[in-house]
Parts: structure tokens; C-alpha cells; sequence
């Protein structure tokens, strides 16, 4: 029941103002993609094993950028995200 979900997590985070006060982090990225109430901007997909593959979802959606342990982000892709204003870490 994403639609139903979207209305709960949308009046949950009424209060608030997305970028500014939050942003949701999700290890899946495919959650990032139900959640409808808030801008691509406002998501973080968050790296495990899996940085390339989620650098590379982080740019195309234009998300707020990319969460993951320091160790496992290449400075490539560091500078990649960094250069385009998004957040890295």
C-alpha cells in the first residue's frame, strides 16, 4: 500500500521542510523511488558494497546525494558527487 504509506509518512512530515530539516536515507534505493510526498532532492541513497552502482542512481535522479562509509567511496566518485552540489558521506 505505497499510496497509503506516502499519506502517513506525508502528514508525519508536514511539520517540516525537506533539504532544510530532513532528508530520507535508505540503503535500498528502490524505497527512495515509492517515497512520493518529498523531491528527489530531499533522498539519499546510502552505500554498502554497492557505491558505483549507487553514484551512478544518485546523479540520473538528482538526488541530495550519497551516504556511505568513507572507506568505501572512491575519490572519484566523491569528487563526481561534490562537483554537482551534491552531499557525499
Amino acid at each position: 500500500q505505497p499510496e497509503k504509506q506516502n499519506m502517513i509518512l506525508k502528514e508525519l512530515f508536514a511539520p517540516l521542510k525537506p533539504r532544510e530539516d530532513f532528508h530520507l536515507l535508505s540503503l535500498d534505493p528502490e524505497m527512495l523511488v515509492l517515497v512520493k510526498f518529498v523531491d528527489t532532492s530531499a533522498k539519499i541513497p546510502v552505500a554498502d558494497f554497492n557505491a558505483k552502482t549507487l553514484s551512478k542512481i544518485s546523479l540520473n535522479e538528482k538526488y541530495a546525494g550519497l551516504g556511505g562509509h568513507y572507506l568505501l567511496l572512491h575519490k572519484k566518485i566523491v569528487k563526481q558527487h561534490l562537483d554537482c552540489g551534491q552531499k557525499i558521506g
